[in-house]
């Protein structure tokens, strides 16, 4: 990852150079306005800790819910708010002792194997990417078509995104103004994560209403 600067703060400072630089922009087919573009986040606070070995000189990049520091930033076309959403797509530790940023087991997703040519033999491995957190939006959307086969796309792609849940990064945000802030968090995460039950269900305390009609010039329609 060429635009990061080794030094030691790296860990909580990424996000801004992340979101600062044009090497980690939209690249197509993520600007695509009618697409839902997922980014990736990390998945845990430690690093250099595995069953095997222990490398106490190591640190994540971020914690869990933060933007991966392989994610790209938007915005998208006319200013539009890409990636809509993340998910889990692990990160990258920085090891001070090498002063530079390597894999870490301990920040990977569990993945199927077969995809890393030095153990094509395992059933699973680790893996970290923007590829990883893509799924994980997709099998929401799957499931809202499950539930109503016959929504539009864009039917599922509104109750996909008032899913949405807050992502940890946003509550770890400082400096700037509130406006900045929020803006920081849009370009790097989105609107947040899916949450799948809340897609495709109401519940006790939230309601969602659902009508696939259009509303003619000066008409209202009244639920």
């Amino acid at each position: 990852i060429d635009y990061l600067e080794m030094r030691p703060e790296i860990s909580e400072s990424y996000p801004t150079t992340l979101r600062g630089t044009s090497e980690a922009a939209l690249i197509d087919p993520a600007p695509a306005a009618l697409a839902l573009t997922v980014g990736a986040l990390g998945v845990s606070d430690v690093a250099g800790a595995t069953p095997s070995t222990e490398v106490a000189s190591r640190s994540a990049l971020g914690r869990a819910g933060w933007p991966a520091p392989f994610s790209r930033h938007g915005p998208g076309i006319a200013g539009a708010i890409k990636p809509e959403l993340s998910a889990p797509g692990g990160s990258l530790a920085y090891d001070h002792a090498l002063a530079t940023v390597v894999r870490d087991a301990e920040l990977e997703l569990v993945a199927a194997g077969g995809g890393n040519s030095q153990a094509r033999d395992r059933r699973l491995e680790t893996c970290v990417g923007t590829s990883y957190a893509a799924p994980l939006v997709t099998r929401v959307a799957a499931a809202v078509l499950n539930e109503l086969p016959d929504a539009s796309p864009n039917l599922v792609r509104a109750l996909v995104l008032q899913s949405v849940q807050n992502p940890p990064f946003a509550v770890a945000l400082t400096g700037g103004t509130e406006g900045e802030r929020r803006q920081l968090l849009l370009d790097l995460v989105g609107y947040g994560s899916p949450d799948i039950a809340d897609a495709i269900a109401s519940r006790d305390h939230r309601v969602v209403l659902i009508a696939q009609q259009s509303i003619p010039m000066n008409g209202v329609h009244i639920y």
